[in-house]
Parts: structure tokens; sequence; C-alpha cells
């Protein structure tokens, strides 16, 4: 390793030697005598993994042997250590290998010499500092492949759009590389649009030019229609200038060319140099009747000359040696000066000093690079130089201000390099440190550069003359194909084609003396000899602010690098670091700018392939390239073990089309019956024109429709066939068409799969289309929880299961069904013990496995998802039942649900309900923090890293929201969760403010912050403290079980003294029963009915306050298992399992994480679980028989939910159980209903919402677009003024979607509190901060995408509480105009002759296709041969 920091080296070297007279710039006061005995100079960084080496130079020998030892250490604990002994006088060098466990930080060098057991003191010491953002992925310690390491993760949604970083810290260093994450949705519109003009212009051009292009979504077909081109002008602070240009164009067919001169321009705007052009293009898609922009940006620069100096405006000089400034030359795009004519600068000289001289204005010729080099010797009078330089014609000029080095004694170093970029030649080591002779005033030599040396390298050479060191260093770069950065640099931009060129020069120091000169090195010199300009005694006072110039004159430090020169010689500038104008770094990609489209997007890991290289320096690559209709850039590297890496220089670019194509789409979820136009888009790429058979091969599952003659068709009963159906496709030369296949499904539910084919003469394309078919009408839920305990009791009667749905669809004389005939299911789910079962497939997720009515599009959701599988996986650990590959894939979906949770963490730390316009949240950050703060003191901590810095921000912010009383207030104006609401009652029934909820959830988070740091954690102490002083003096006065529940919790956690108070006082709220519970009002017990002797259990009822009440009992009964009343702790446990909705969930996110919470630390006190085993027998009642299922559970799969499904379910479900153990039973019974006054009545018998459709139409061709306006209220003000945190669901018809455009347009119409918008599984979600009992409503738009028909008529329509699901109202809108609908008026068929795509040709028989086919064959074999 080099014993300087950032290693650079040169060819060719050349030493200049000057000496001078008189006194360096009048330098008075007082000087230490020169001793000139040591010299030490080692490196100011200390890298993990690599050698640290220290020169040592001796100049006088006062003994005859000297021992120097060289010591690493770091919190005075040495962990790298080597000496040297001198004997003479000379330079020797100290190896200390850096262990890889060395750890950022402070750091301290100890050079001591030891003479007979005697040390000095220690003369270094080092300080190296590292930071870190929001960590959202890590991999620790990963074994390199040949020096590569490969990995992938996905991007979750949403993520915080910006600039990721990637950090590698490696062999001691640390590489950054930067991405921009942007939203963007597949789903945005029908078809995307591209404007194409220039990145710039001169403003002396005739006009600007571009295209307009569209194109359809998932096809690849072009749009076609007419278009409308609009520009405006912004100026350079971005304001829209008056005035607007446009330009219809009548029709297009994918992409038509437009352009503005710059005459109608100017005549509009005037001059516009320096402003940007804003395009604007609308195309109107004939097909789809929908419209779309795209967008583009222009620069107009002003034309001319403009020059810039490489490196530094601030530089020093040494007399009488060559001083090199470069000027490069280019216009006003960075691109080269390449004009016939001006090509001259002219450049002056202006020196200052006793008996300096300047050089009067002198021309230089532009040469062919536009890099003028001027250089100089400056003379020994010389004390500061001005160098300008300026172009005649435009004016342009630019300056460099030179400052005399200083050197006590007028002696003075100087290395030049005669190469600029130097090629690599050697392959092999370098000698890093070496002397040399000399015995003239300039010496040359040369040094070989390896692969090591790249991108940069530097050279110092030092020498000591009568006591003084004199140095001096040289940068430059090293040519390698890697990216690099240089010393001087100056980079050409081009355009598109041509994206950027760098040159790069040598570069001289730019320190004011010797220290400054080494340390700009990366070294540290120790030594006995003066290195500075700076004197030992001065009169400017230090203490004052006042710093020392080396002409003896004081200035204010506070101006030091404020960009004004204080000291005459330059020293308070000259020295500093460059600012951002004076560093190289590359021209960043202005995607701001960029309209995205469609392809951008396209996967491109197909491309990344790695592979060794054969002995012949080949390799060959295999890549299964998709079916791309655009062309591909590919590029790659080389990692070799003794080359290093090289790169592709020139990338390749590989068109993917094939000649011909055929994509499909089709929705992806339909109703029974529904009829379906499966679009395919066949893409003729070729040359020729090609006949093409396209054939639906037939299946049991599906039929397909028959169009009659002129277009007769039913939408109810229309003529089915069966078999593979086949029709012909003349296509042109470069056409590209849709052909609509129909298709009517022949099952009730479950997924089917289409398969179509196309016979080309080049190739046979096949597509497999799958829809899953769901029964029509909307879904009614009810469950029944039960607890088997045969633990505590030997045996147990279980009621039978009522399955609340009759053998008889319909009643006699009725006309309206009672539920759709086939849609009633049942399913019984077991699993072992009372917390929730293992991890199943794909993940624990309110999206996936979960089984629940919430939509998880807010920071609590997320975050619940987190919480539930950090819990999980603590409960499978601490029992015995967790396995390698449910660990690994439920931890990686907590990395991706950390990237969606910081998403919503604020700067400040802390979170917001929404990313859009919401306020931050108190305890929403509170229980964020203890969910995350759970993670750092779990195991999972190093596979799911959670940065300390968030946790301290997270607590700092909290504890800002503490006032005086110690209470904290919730900085929200809206209560999310209406359970975390302020007031309560107290003892005298009065409402009281006391902010109890999140005063006491604040309390819980802090207290259980063990891993907090700094000033974090001395916060969170004393807010910790404060808070539950204020709860001791409320807990006597709260009359509300949850709040007195979390009070107690709360003062236990915080090890309060009136914790045990509390806790006795919490167990008079208790209400008792069959089990016992918290409750502000009685929840009844689940309904057992007794008929014949036997006893039938009924579906869970809804209540209004569930989640409040699990909350409390689950609070409660964490207070009893931690005052060690296991036994009274039963009942308490048995309650709240009892008190399930659905399988997996209780009423919300908030009661089921706390139930889990409290029923995971109730069984681990359950030490027996090993010998648990029980085995279950289910049968059912009824005439159809189920059969009789049986299930053991033990040890292996005490923790596995099993499902047992039963079809057209009716009766009851009966269930017996012998053995040992706990077992959860849950019984799911589904059905659809279709009329409103059904659905209503299977909900609550209390209404808590009012919604209704108040508006609905269909527009365009055939009802393509529905627009609707839904309005709703909130009814329960006996309960709360407002309804809290709320989201509608709104089924929408088959074939038809809510694109983002219709999203942006809800979320700028203005809808007080709306604060999200997802389309998906064909649902609209719409979140709302809180309803009152004022109408709220919501209009939106959903587009006919995929042509179906005969649609369902029944739709889902529901309103729910997000804290409490007994709270809501769900009901069903009526589309009776899309029921009437045939597969032609949707245009769904290529039968249809009023359809546009209409295919003319008739049905192909089987046998002819065997003809067609074989022809098609034959002429293939004879093309190919």
């Amino acid at each position: 390793m080099a014993w300087f920091g950032g290693v650079l080296f040169v060819i060719s070297i050349c030493l200049s030697w000057s000496s001078c007279e008189s006194d360096a710039g009048g330098m008075t006061g007082y000087r230490l005598a020169n001793q000139q005995e040591f010299l030490v100079l080692a490196p100011k960084k200390v890298r993990p993994e690599q050698t640290y080496e220290v020169h040592v130079t001796l100049y006088k020998m006062r003994y005859e042997k000297l021992t120097v030892r060289a010591v690493l250490s770091r919190n005075e604990e040495e962990y790298a250590s080597d000496s040297v002994a001198f004997y003479d006088p000379g330079t020797k060098s100290i190896q200390l290998e850096v262990p890889i466990t060395t750890t950022p930080g402070l750091h301290k060098l100890s050079v001591e010499g030891i003479l007979g057991g005697e040390m000095h003191r220690p003369v270094f010491k080092n300080v190296t500092e590292d930071g870190n953002g929001n960590i959202v992925r890590r991999w620790m310690q990963k074994q390199l492949n040949f020096g590569l390491f490969e990995s992938q993760f996905q991007l979750s949604y949403p993520v915080t759009p910006g600039d990721w970083t990637f950090m590698v810290e490696a062999f001691g260093h640390v590489y950054t590389k930067s991405l921009s994450v942007v939203m963007w949705w597949p789903d945005e519109s029908l078809f995307a649009v591209n404007v194409t003009t220039p990145m710039y212009i001169f403003d002396t051009e005739w006009g600007v030019a571009g295209t307009i292009f569209g194109e359809h979504r998932n096809s690849a077909l072009y749009a076609w229609g007419n278009a409308t081109i609009s520009l405006t002008v912004k100026d350079k602070t971005g304001q829209i200038l008056p005035g607007e240009l446009r330009k219809v164009i009548s029709y297009l067919s994918g992409s038509v060319p437009f352009e503005f001169t710059m005459e109608e321009i100017k005549e509009t705007w005037g001059d516009v140099a320096n402003t940007e052009l804003h395009f604007k293009g609308w195309i109107k898609d004939w097909y789809f009747l929908d419209t779309q922009n795209g967008t583009a940006v222009t620069k107009v620069l002003k034309d001319g000359v403009r020059l810039t100096y490489l490196g530094r405006r601030l530089r020093t000089f040494k007399p009488n040696t060559p001083v090199t400034i470069y000027f490069a030359v280019q216009r006003a795009d960075g691109t080269p000066y390449d004009g016939f004519y001006n090509r001259q600068i002219y450049i002056q000289r202006i020196a200052t000093g006793s008996g300096a001289k300047s050089v009067p204005e002198e021309l230089r010729v532009i040469p062919s690079d536009a890099i003028v080099r001027y250089t100089f010797y400056p003379s020994e009078s010389d004390e500061t130089i001005r160098v300008t330089a300026h172009h005649p014609n435009t004016g342009s000029q630019v300056e460099v201000r030179l400052f005399r080095y200083f050197s006590a004694n007028n002696k003075y170093l100087a290395l030049s390099s005669h190469t600029d970029m130097p090629k690599i030649v050697a392959g092999g080591n370098i000698l890093l440190g070496s002397s040399l002779v000399m015995n003239t005033r300039q010496k040359t030599f040369s040094v070989a550069v390896s692969h090591e040396m790249a991108p940069t390298a530097k050279i110092v050479a030092y020498c000591v003359t009568n006591g003084e060191i004199v140095v001096d260093s040289l940068s430059f770069f090293v040519q390698d194909k890697r990216l690099t950065t240089g010393p001087f640099v100056h980079t050409w931009y081009y355009d598109d084609a041509r994206w950027e060129e760098s040159t790069f020069f040598s570069a001289p120091t730019n320190g004011m003396d010797t220290l400054s000169t080494v340390e700009a090195s990366g070294l540290i010199a120790l030594s006995d000899m003066n290195m500075t300009v700076l004197q030992e005694y001065t009169s400017c006072n230090r203490t004052l602010g006042l710093g020392l110039c080396p002409n003896g004159q004081c200035y204010k430090l506070s101006h030091k690098c404020d960009g004004t020169i204080h000291c005459n010689d330059g020293y308070d500038e000259v020295a500093c670091p460059p600012n951002k104008s004076e560093m190289w770094s590359r021209r960043q990609p202005d995607i701001k700018n960029l309209h995205f489209m469609p392809r951008y997007f396209d996967p491109t890991d197909w491309m990344w392939k790695a592979a060794y290289i054969k002995p012949n320096g080949q390799v060959e690559l295999r890549l299964d390239v998709p079916e791309y209709t655009d062309s591909s850039v590919m590029s790659g590297f080389i990692l070799h073990p003794e080359h290093g890496l090289s790169l592709v220089e020139q990338p390749v670019e590989h068109d993917t089309s094939r000649l011909f194509l055929m994509f499909s789409e089709a929705p992806c979820t339909i109703r029974r019956g529904e009829q379906v136009g499966i679009r395919l888009a066949l893409l003729n790429n070729w040359d020729q024109d090609q006949e093409i058979i396209l054939m639906l091969h037939g299946g049991e599952d599906y039929r397909f429709i028959r169009v009659e003659e002129f277009g007769f068709v039913s939408s109810y009963n229309p003529r089915l066939l069966s078999g593979d159906i086949q029709t012909m496709i003349d296509m042109k030369a470069g056409e590209k068409r849709y052909v609509m296949m129909p298709i009517v499904p022949l099952i009730e539910s479950g997924q089917l799969e289409v398969r179509i084919s196309a016979y080309g003469p080049l190739k046979i394309d096949t597509e497999v289309v799958t829809i899953d078919v769901k029964y029509d009408g909307v879904g009614i839920t009810d469950f029944i929880p039960y607890l088997l305990d045969l633990v505590n009791q030997g045996s147990q009667l279980i009621p039978d299961f009522n399955i609340p749905i009759p053998e008889r669809f319909v009643e006699p004389g009725q006309r309206d069904v009672l539920y759709i005939p086939g849609s009633n299911v049942v399913s019984m789910g077991i699993h072992g013990d009372m917390v929730l079962p293992g991890l199943m497939l794909p993940q624990l997720s309110l999206f996936e496995t979960i089984d629940t009515n919430l939509s998880p599009e807010s920071a609590d959701g997320y975050m619940f998802d987190y919480a539930v599988n950090l819990q999980t996986l603590n409960y499978l650990q601490v029992t015995n039942s967790l396995s390698r590959e449910e660990r690994e894939r439920s931890l990686e979906f907590m990395r991706s649900i950390l990237m969606r949770q910081y998403s919503y963490l604020q700067n400040d730390g802390s979170m917001k309900m929404f990313r859009r316009n919401s306020e931050s949240c108190v305890w929403l950050t509170a229980y964020c923090m203890k969910v995350l703060h759970a993670t750092v003191i779990s195991q999972w901590s190093e596979q799911v890293f959670i940065p300390i810095d968030i946790l301290n921000k997270m607590a700092t912010w909290l504890s800002k929201q503490q006032i005086a009383s110690g209470a904290v207030i919730e900085t929200s104006e809206v209560y999310y969760n209406q359970n975390y609401r302020p007031f309560v009652r107290d003892m005298s029934n009065q409402t009281q403010e006391w902010h109890i909820p999140t005063t006491a959830l604040t309390v819980i988070a802090m207290s259980l912050g063990t891993r907090l740091t700094g000033s974090a954690k001395i916060r969170a102490d004393e807010v910790s403290r404060k808070g539950a002083d204020y709860l001791a003096e409320k807990y006597l006065s709260i009359n509300d079980p949850f709040q007195l529940a979390i009070t107690a919790y709360a003062l236990e956690v915080a090890k309060h003294r009136q914790k045990d108070n509390a806790y006795m006082r919490l167990r008079t709220f208790r209400r008792s029963g069959e089990f016992v519970y918290w409750a502000s009002k009685e929840i009844p017990p689940n309904v057992v009915n007794i008929i014949n002797t036997v006893p039938i259990m009924e579906p869970r009822s809804y209540f209004e306050n569930l989640e409040n009440s699990v909350m409390a009992t689950s609070y409660s009964l964490m207070l009893y298992l931690a005052h060690n009343q296991l036994a009274e702790s039963v009942p308490i446990m048995k309650w709240i399992v009892f008190q399930h909705k659905h399988l997996m969930f209780w009423s919300s996110t908030q009661d089921t994480l706390l139930a889990l919470e409290a029923l995971s630390e109730y069984a681990y006190r359950e030490t027996n679980r090993d010998f648990y085993k029980l085995t279950l027998y289910l049968s059912g009642t009824a005439k159809e028989s189920w059969g009789v299922h049986s299930h053991t559970l033990n040890k292996t799969n005490f923790d596995d939910l099993k499902v047992f499904p039963m079809q057209r379910a009716y009766g009851e479900i009966r269930a017996r159980a012998i053995g040992t153990g706990y077992a959860y039973l849950g019984m799911k019974s589904y059905r659809h209903m279709e009329k409103a006054y059904q659905i209503e009545a299977q909900g609550p018998s209390f209404a808590s919402y009012d919604i209704e459709v108040a508006e609905m139409s269909f527009r365009g061709r055939n009802a393509s677009s529905l627009f609707m306006t839904i309005c709703a209220s909130w009814t329960r003000t006996d309960l709360y003024s407002e309804s809290g945190m709320t989201f509608l669901k709104i089924a929408i018809p088959s074939g038809y979607t809510v694109t983002r455009d219709a999203i942006h347009a809800l979320y700028s119409s203005g809808v007080p509190g709306l604060r999200r918008a997802r389309f998906y599984d064909q649902t609209l979600v719409i979140f709302m901060e809180t309803f009152t009992a004022t109408r709220k409503c919501v209009s939106f738009e959903a587009k006919r995408w995929y042509p179906v028909a005969n649609m369902s008529i029944a739709h889902d329509l529901q309103i729910r509480n997000y804290a409490e699901e007994g709270l809501y109202h769900q009901t069903s809108w009526e589309a009776y105009t899309l029921f009437h609908l045939h597969i032609c008026q949707v245009c769904g068929s290529f039968q249809c002759p009023y359809c546009q795509f209409y295919n003319h040709s008739s049905l192909l028989s089987s046998t002819l296709l065997g003809v067609v086919v074989s022809a098609m064959l034959a002429m293939f074999v004879s093309l190919w041969y």
C-alpha cells in the first residue's frame, strides 16, 4: 500500500531547483532554532484490510542505535504495531497491517523513539467519520466471486422517490452509486404519448422540429386519430411567459413530425435566449376514444463562445518554475469551438511586487482541440500574478490569480510531467518510496504505471535544506477503461449520440507552504523542522477571532474561505477546499423533463449474465430475449485477477423485435356468465405480406361465441361453438392490427386457461390467457371462532358450527333468490395453540393471507404487516416451530415493508398516516417506534437492519410533543383512530381532555427504547418519567376501561411506584360472565342455541366497541401475566380468542397486534407444549355428505394452519376432539347475494354510515365510459362527532378500469380529507381522513379497457371504519345498461362487421386448417433449405 492517500503516479518527472536571496514576504517575528533531526510521513486515513505505511527519516544520530516504533490504536486499544531500527541517518518505512475488523471513528497513530526502554511521547492523532441515511437493505460479509458480488431485490410500493444510493464498503474504501427512483404506474393510461424534441437549440437557428408519437400500452400498436401541439416558454426563474403557439394535426397513425420556426417564436415572445421551450402534445385516439398527452423540453442557448479555465481560480506559483494554465474554448452547449473565424483569444499577465514586470496582452490561436495552453516563468520579483483571457468578438472573459509559494529560505522544488495521460504499460507492483540523488538542478526519471494506480495518481517529492522541508506534489490522470476523475479535467458535451468526452491534464499542488502541500497530498507530516508559513508568535489574537497572514497582517477567521481575498498574499483563500464550480463532476441525466413511456420500464434483467471466460479469452452467452418491439443496448465488463477491470468502450445495439409477433390482453377477473373478447395484437414486422391462421384451441371450460350474419348476436343466449376455431388474417407488410377472439366461460368459479395460436410462414406464436371467474353479485362473509381447551379440562363438548346459508336458494313464490346458487362455500380452519398460525405462503399480509375487509393503504396498515410478521417470527422461534424457509421468506417480506414504511417517515422523525397532504401523528409515531425498536432488540436485527438514528429522531420528535404537565398531545387535527382521542370520562361522568392514550403509548415506547443513544436517550427517559408521573396523577379519576388499562400497562413498563395500585384498580373494572374482559359496554358471548339437546353456535355479531374492548383486555392480560396471575389469565385469554372476526384478524390492526402480543405472552408460559397432541374429527350434517375429516396436531405441525373447504355448503359442521392441548377452530361461510336489501340485512343492526350512488351515467361508444358520484355521511354521532379514518370500496364492472388520470382527477377534485385512492382487483379503494354528519361526495370515471359483454348487474359498494369493523355499511349498485350489451356492442369479436379490425374471412374447418398448415410448413421448409 502507498504511504499517501489516493495513490497517484507519473511517467516522467522533472525536478527544478530555484533559490532566492531576499526574505520571503518580508516575514517578521520569532522562529524556533532549526533542529533538523527527523521527519515522519504517514497517510491521513486508516482503511481496514490494507497496509498502513509510515515513512521515517532521521537526519542526525545522537545514539548508536535508535528504534522507532509505530502504533495504531482505537479507543486506547492497540490493534497494529511494528518497529524499525536505525544505526545511521536515512529513511526507512514501517508497515502496519490494518485488520478487517477495524471500525470507523477516531484512530490514533503513535510514533515513539525507543532508547534503552525509554519512550518518547505520541506525536500524531487522526479522525475519520462515516455517515449513513435510511438503510433499506444490507448485505453483510458477502463472499466475492472473482471480485464480483451479485444480488437483487424487489422495490416495494409505495417507496420514497428520489435518488437512492448504493454504498459498498470494501477493502477499506467506501464506494457509492446513485440511481433515481420514480413513481410510475403501468395502468396510468390506455395508451402513451411521446413528444420528442432536441435537448437544446441555439437562438440563431431557424427553429425547432420534433415528432409526436402514440402507442397503445400493452400491444405496441400505434395510436391513430388527431393531435394538437402546444408550445409555451419558461424564463430562467421557471415562470411561464404570456403567450402560446398551437398546431393541429388532423390525422396521425403512430407518429407525425411538427415544427415551430424561430421567426414565429420570436414574434410571440421576442428574444428567447436562455429560456426553455415546453412542448405538450395531445392525441385523441379513435379506438379507445381517449385523450392522452406527452411533454418535451428544449433549452434555447444564446449562441456564442465561452471561456473556462481548468482547475482552481486561486493558485500558487514558484519563482523561475514553469506555470501552465489551460483555457477551454467552447460553445454555449459545451461542445468544442469549431468555428473557422475568430479562432483566437487574448491573454494578459499582470504581476505585482518590487521590481515585478507585467506582460502586455498577447494573441493566442485556438488549437484544434480547443484547449489553449498558456505557459510562463514567474520572476523572482513577482509576489502576485493575475492572468486574464478574453475572446475578442463575444467578450467572454475569465481570470486566474496566483500567489507566491512560501519558503523561509527561498528554496523551491517543482514537479512537472511530460505526459498528460499516461497509459498503463506495467502490470506488477511499483516502488512506492525511493530516494533520488540530485546531481544537477533538474532531473528526469520514469515511473511505470499499473491498474492499481487508476484513475488518478500523485507523486510527492521533498528534501531538507537549512532546517526547512522543501516539498512539491503533482497529480495526474492514469488512462484506464473505467470510470475516471482527474486532477485537471474538462468535459466536452455532445448530442444524444455522444454524451460526453473528457480531457485530463496534470495538476500541480495548490498548497501555500510545505504543511498545506503535504496535507493536500493526503499525508500527515511530523517533524521538528519548520513546515508552515505561520509565525510561532504573532500579534494577531486568535481568541478574538483573528488569524495571521504570511505577510504579517491580520484577518478575521470568520472570513476564511468566504470567496473574498483578505490577505494580500491570498493565504486566507488559496488553500481552501474548491467550490462546486471548480470541481469536475459528470453531467447528471436531466430526467425531470423526461416524459415517461411504458417501454422505459421494460425489464432488462434478462441482459444481466455472468460467466467465466475461457482460456482463449472468449465466452458464449445464451440469453432468453423477451418479445420486445424496441432495440436494446448492451454493454459489459470483465474482472480479471491480473488485469483488473475492463469496460466495453462502445455499447452494442440489438434489435429484439421479431418478424411476426402476437400479444394477448384480457381482463384478469370476470363474473360468471360474462362474455369476453380476448384482444390479440398482431404485428407484421416483415417487409413482405403474411397470411396468418389464428386458432382458438378448444377447451372444456369455455366456448367460442358465434356471431351470425350481419352482426346479429344475443347478449344472454348467443350461439356457442366448441372445439378448435380458426380464421385467416391477411396482413400487409409492416401492418399492426387487433383481432378480437370472443369466448364465454362455462365454469361458475375458478381459473380458466385459454390457448390461442397464430400460424405464419416464419413463426408460430402461442399465447395462454388466464382468467379468474367469480360468482356475480356481492360477497357476504360470516365467521365463528372457537377455542378448544383440553389443557385445563379433560374433555369438552364442542357446539355444532351453524352454517347461516339455507339449503334452498329461493323461497317458493319469490322472484329474488336468497343467494347465488353455487356461491355458498364454507371453510373450517384449524391450528394449534391460541396465537396465529405460522407463516403461510406467500407471507402474512393484509393483501395476501390475512383474510379481512381491511385495505392496508396507510402507514398503519403497512406497519401492521411488518409487526405481525415480527410477532409471529418471535413466537415461532420461542416455541421451536420456525423453519429456515419460513424465516427467510418472512424476513425478506419485512425488508420490503420497511421500504414502504420509510416513505411515510418525515425528516424530523415523525410518521404521517398518508403520504399526501396529511399531518404528523403522535400515536402513530409512538406505535411505529415501539415496533421498530422491537426489531432492534430481537435476534433479527442483523437481517432486518433499523438504524438507531431513525429511532433517535422519532424519540426526539415525540419528546417535543410533551407539555409541562407531562401529557403528550396529539398534533394532528384528525383522530384517525377514535381510541386515541384525548377525551375521557372522569368519575363524575364529566368529559376531560387529558390525552391519556397518546401519553400512555408514548411512555410505553420511550420506556422500551433501551437502545436509544445520546440526547435522544436522555429525552426519552425524561419523557417516560414525566409522562408516568402524569398518568399516576390521573389513573384514579379515569372512568374508561381502555384508557385505564393502557395507563396501568404504561406504569408497569415504566416501573413507576404506582404501577401496582393502578393494576389493582384495573381489576375492579373487569366484566365477568362466561369469560372475563374489559369493555365500556357489554359484549355478549357468541350465541349458542339448543336444538334437540344439541348446542349450535351462531356466527359472531357486530359490535361498535370491539376494538376498544379487545385492546383493553389485551393490556389487562399482559398485566395479569406480569403479576404471575396465570390461573386468572385463562378466562381473559379465552375471551380474546372468542372475539375473532376473521380467522387471523380481530376488528382492526391495533387490536389484532395487541391481542397477538398478549396471547403470545400467555403461550410462552405453556411449558408442556411438546407433550400436546390432539386429534379433531369434522363432519357435516348436510344431505350431500361432506364426509368425515380428521386432523392430528402435535409438536411438528402445531402452528400450521389446516383448512377444510366445503362446496355448496349448508347445515352444520360437527366437531369432536380427543387428546391434550389447545386448538383454535374458525369457520368462515361465504355466499353471494344480488339485492341491496338482502346485503344490508346481513350487516350490523345499527346504522353507522349512510351511503348512496348519487349519480351514475354511461357515455361514449356503447357505454364505454362510466361516470359515478358516491355520497356518504357519518350517522353514529352518539358515539363520536366524526368517524375517524374511513375507506370506501367500490366494485368496478369487468373490463373497466380506473386509470391513473382518473385517480389524479380524484386527488385534485378538492374533496376534503381525501388522502388515498387506489384501483386494484376490479375495486376502487378511497381513503378519507374522517366523515361527519355532513354529506361528502366523490366523483370518478371508469373506462372500458377490455371488451366484456352481458355483464353482471349487482356490484359491491361499502364504506368501513378503519379502526372498528362493526362500524360499516355494505350495499350494492346496479348496472342494467351493461347487462344488455352483446359481444358486438363492445366490439369484442372479429366477426362484428361494424367494428374496427373486422375480419371478413370465414371460419375455417379443422380439415381445411390441416391443408393450409401443411402448405405453410412446406413453404417454411423450402425457405429454410
